[in-house]
């Protein structure tokens, strides 16, 4: 069989992927991601199924296709790419793995190229093509490549194939949380009424995952399996989690490199002489470097707008790809420095646009945003109905293939339907940013047109009060000849009366220009609100910032302010390592949420979708009560937690499975420096209640989202009450100095436990109560116990065991 990875790699025709992630055939050009690459593959080698997690733009990805798979090739493995799909009978995509560019590409082998049964899938696209559950089932047993299977094979390091090793297919499922998005979007897409579609989906659904489970769990198979999805959906994939809990310590969650590798990635395309004189050869394909001194100028400029330690890739991306085309590359950074050079990467597309389409372009790419600020899946369908409500349907087509040619917007096509979401994270800030001059210009045009309406109106009635006068006066000329008397009357009622009527004319067009600037101030005032958000977030002069987060305090307390934008002071803390700042921003978000229970509730959703968001944000508690009577003890430990700077995001009754004794304060991961420490919780919680709490630290879910510092949960023990206990033998004399013992065993939820106090503390329920005395027939009885209850069995009668016959 011949070699799969060619002795001779292809090369891209550009150096630097702009928004793009890297390819396969990028591999040359990887860099700084060895460490990542050897601890993914190492856990690929001792686990059947590992998770591949991180942010949205974070590179995971670039990861898999130029880091993994090179790798993978070499240590036996036939890798896969695949894709879920919500539709019955092509459940599976396989998207081919590209190994030569140009006119006739190639691509790496399947696993699931050798059917001897061409209608097992169906080919949609020259690089990818469809599998039902069955046949994606039936060609792993088969084992591959079925047409040149040969157990003895083995690959070299060289790239070709050996002898003595069997070959084991390597599945990657990129993009995994499509199985939440993709069948969420094709539920939608069916109509109320047409029930049997959409219980459909739910079963196309459910057989993947079974699908998935059994593969992970059967061993006859020799395979191993990849899940690559964005984190801010591992929550929602907690339905493959549930059954195969052992995923979450076979993962790795990536980051961003850091920013002291950064010259390296940038000097990549030319520390090799080969790589070197491709990139700055041909005219046709030739560009500029870029010099050790410019990599370590743009990563100085670049450090200054990362977050925390790490780089924005598609930045760094984007900035090296536009000096890499420049001939002047010093002289245009110099000019333009990041922001220019960003700024100008979206203008540039925009300039293919006439300037009324641009805004509905704009309207499109905002569709693609979640209300959250995340990337959004949409469907055509869901485009075009964008399209029609800003008419846009003769243009539609040639702006959405500029935006996927420009790789502003990713095109995915499954089976017969289209969906679109954008490239990169990167661009969310900056569509908003559009979108919000945007919407600023329609309220202003909206104002003057407004304004013009109303000075028309006012002009026409000046107008008719002139004309209305001139004919008056020549009606009294005319009539004065033979009616003086009558004409002066009837004209001094019809005067009367018109003049009441032109100046309720003129109030109603006064009251209208008033509208007109009441509209333009207002939207002055909400651009105000927006720019002094934007000067907390991004500007550079400490004094300006702490003046903005005091306004936008003022306005919150005024409830003047959006709530969906207080959600930005979590990026003024994370950009400055000024302390004064980052305690400002995170008083005036926890005294918002404190007073607002939907941004309270928002803040709650955002910590367990986002991880990195939730450690900016101030410390969170949700509260989980035994039973209703305890709402009012809850109130009070709210007000307390409040008092000192905290959010309580929620407070739910009747959920999970309450302490049976002590009240429990229960964390996940270690308090970041500056956060609370539980012991310090403790005794404020002690000292509101005058109850007892216990410390649970709670170590399996450190590196869930569920589990971030400053995240606390507050669980309320069941209500107890109190049983009161007498004995007397069969004459009634009293047993009270004999020693017993007392088993409570509930009848329903609960724990069974044992007392030899006579006055005993009972958690609330029903319970089968046995006592025991040494020369006493047991004695069983039923107690049910509520809150606060005490309940008497005094002088309670046992009766003597009756001596053995034996």
């Amino acid at each position: 069989m011949s070699a799969t990875v060619p002795s001779s790699a292809p090369l891209p025709d550009a150096p630097y992927r702009g928004i793009e992630p890297f390819r396969f055939i990028d591999q040359q050009l990887f860099a700084a991601r060895g460490e990542e690459t050897w601890e993914l593959l190492s856990k690929v080698t001792l686990y059947r199924g590992v998770l591949l997690y991180g942010e949205s733009g974070t590179g995971k990805s670039s990861l898999i296709n130029a880091g993994v798979l090179p790798q993978a090739l070499k240590e036996g493995y036939v890798p896969d790419r695949l894709r879920i799909q919500p539709f019955a009978g092509r459940e599976i995509k396989v998207e081919r793995i590209l190994q030569t560019d140009g006119a006739d590409p190639t691509y790496l082998e399947s696993n699931f190229m050798g059917s001897d049964e061409p209608d097992d899938y169906a080919v949609t696209e020259p690089e990818s093509f469809e599998l039902s559950l069955t046949a994606f089932l039936a060609q792993l047993k088969l084992g591959f490549p079925l047409k040149t299977r040969n157990d003895d094979l083995k690959w070299g390091p060289d790239g070709t194939i050996h002898e003595n090793a069997p070959l084991r297919p390597l599945l990657i499922f990129d993009q995994f949380e499509e199985f939440v998005t993709l069948f969420e979007e094709a539920h939608r897409a069916k109509s109320d009424s047409d029930q049997d579609s959409q219980k459909q989906v739910a079963i196309v659904q459910n057989e993947v995952l079974h699908t998935l489970i059994n593969l992970i769990r059967d061993d006859t198979i020799p395979l191993k399996i990849v899940f690559v999805f964005r984190e801010d959906y591992f929550t929602k994939l907690s339905l493959l989690f549930d059954y195969c809990p052992e995923l979450i310590d076979q993962a790795l969650r990536l980051l961003p490199p850091r920013l002291g590798t950064l010259p390296s990635i940038i000097r990549a395309p030319f520390v090799n002489p080969h790589l070197r004189e491709h990139f700055l050869g041909p005219a046709e394909k030739s560009g500029s470097e870029l010099s050790e001194r410019m990599a370590q100028r743009i990563s100085a400029d670049l450090s200054k707008r990362s977050e925390g330690h790490f780089v924005n890739l598609s930045e760094l991306q984007i900035v090296c790809l536009l000096l890499w085309r420049s001939r002047e590359p010093e002289a245009l950074y110099q000019k333009l420095g990041i922001p220019g050079l960003l700024e100008h990467y979206g203008a540039d597309v925009f300039s293919h646009f006439e300037p009324e389409v641009q805004e509905k372009a704009i309207a499109l790419l905002a569709t693609m945003l979640t209300a959250s600020n995340t990337r959004n899946i949409v469907s055509e369908a869901d485009l075009k109905v964008t399209a029609k409500r800003e008419k846009l349907i003769r243009q539609y087509y040639d702006v959405i293939d500029t935006l996927c040619r420009h790789q502003i917007v990713r095109r995915e096509r499954h089976r017969e339907l289209y969906f679109y979401e954008l490239s990169s994270e990167y661009l969310i800030p900056w569509i908003n940013k559009l979108a919000a001059d945007l919407e600023l210009q329609r309220l202003k045009r909206s104002a003057e047109e407004e304004r013009l309406r109303a000075e028309d109106e006012r002009h026409r009635a000046l107008r008719f009060k002139r004309l209305l006068f001139a004919s008056g006066v020549l009606l009294v000329v005319l009539l004065f000849v033979g009616f003086l008397a009558a004409s002066l009357y009837l004209r001094s009622i019809r005067t009367n009366r018109q003049l009441v009527k032109t100046e309720q004319q003129r109030l109603a067009v006064e009251q209208q220009k008033h509208a007109a600037d009441t509209k333009l101030r207002i939207a002055e005032q909400e651009k105000r609100k927006y720019l002094t958000a934007i000067i907390v977030i991004t500007g550079t002069n400490d004094t300006e910032k702490l003046e903005a987060i005091a306004q936008i305090k003022k306005w919150s307390e005024e409830n003047a302010f959006p709530p969906e934008l207080l959600l930005l002071l979590v990026a003024a803390q994370s950009r400055t390592e000024n302390q004064e700042i980052k305690r400002a921003a995170s008083q005036v978000l926890a005294q918002a949420a404190q007073a607002d229970v939907n941004l309270s509730e928002s803040i709650g959703l955002a910590t367990e979708a986002n991880a990195s968001l939730a450690e900016k944000l101030p410390p969170l508690f949700n509260m989980y009560l035994a039973d209703k009577s305890q709402h009012g003890l809850a109130l009070k430990v709210s007000a307390v937690l409040k008092s000192h700077g905290y959010v309580v995001a929620s407070v739910s009754t009747g959920e999970g499975d309450p302490p049976e004794w002590d009240n429990e304060l229960r964390y996940f991961r270690s308090p970041e420096k500056g956060q609370p420490e539980p012991p310090e919780i403790r005794r404020m919680l002690i000292n509101a209640t005058g109850l007892n709490w216990k410390i649970a630290y709670n170590r399996q879910y450190a590196n869930s989202p569920r589990g971030r510092a400053g995240q606390l949960e507050l669980w309320f023990a069941r209500p107890s009450g109190q049983l009161v206990l007498g004995f007397a033998d069969e004459d009634g004399k009293s047993l009270r100095d004999a020693s017993f013992k007392v088993k409570f065993v509930p009848t329903g939820a609960g724990v069974s436990f044992t007392s030899r106090a006579l006055h005993v503390t009972v958690p609330q329920g029903d319970y089968d109560v046995t006592i025991s005395i040494k020369g006493y027939a047991d004695l069983h009885k039923f107690v049910s116990i509520k809150g606060g209850d005490t309940v008497e069995w005094a002088e309670l009668k046992l009766t003597k065991d009756k001596p053995s016959t034996n």
